[in-house]
């Protein structure tokens, strides 16, 4: 039987493969047989460098941290609610030399310096559309508060005073994240 079939076999070689091609039957099986090797050392290269199985490599969010009810409002980059060398948003900075972004908020200075909230730090407001990243201080009257940069007097009153939750995204715990600190 199995002469039978290599008898099959180089007599369908002789018909469809012409004698100037033989040399890619040959060749076609090694290339076959070296792209299965490639494929089995890639997948074991990844398994070992991810540490696991596909199912293992669902992406994680970052863990949010309550920071509680604060109060939210809103500011514009303009004298008035600055400094007096903010003249537009092109010539303002904030209190950390930061550039005006809006996505800015300014953070009561008493939950700076408990370490509660620190200078880019992002957080998630309660019915806001967008995440803010403080880079900023309020003035020292302002306690468990947020003040989001806005650019128009109706975006402004638009956020009014309102008493929202906020959370902190906290830091991956991971020994890349440990070497930062």
């Amino acid at each position: 039987m199995d002469h039978s079939w290599r008898r099959i076999v180089s007599t369908a070689k002789k018909i469809l493969i012409p004698q100037e091609l033989a040399w890619i039957g040959l060749i076609i099986p090694k290339a076959i047989a070296f792209l299965m090797l490639f494929l089995v050392v890639v997948s074991v290269t990844v398994l070992a460098a991810t540490g696991g199985h596909q199912e293992n490599l669902k992406p994680q969010l970052p863990p949010w941290q309550l920071i509680g009810q604060l109060q939210i409002t809103a500011y514009r980059p303009i004298a008035a609610q600055t400094k007096p060398e903010c003249t537009s948003r092109d010539h303002c900075r904030t209190s950390i030399d930061d550039g005006i972004t809006k996505y800015g908020a300014a953070i009561s200075q008493d939950l700076l310096a408990s370490g509660t909230v620190r200078y880019g730090d992002v957080l998630l407001i309660e019915n806001v559309d967008r995440f803010v990243v403080v880079n900023d201080c309020m003035g020292s009257r302002a306690h468990r508060a947020v003040d989001l940069l806005v650019f128009t007097h109706a975006q402004e009153k638009a956020v009014g005073v309102r008493h929202l939750k906020v959370w902190l995204m906290s830091a991956p715990k991971t020994e890349i994240a440990k070497e930062i600190k």
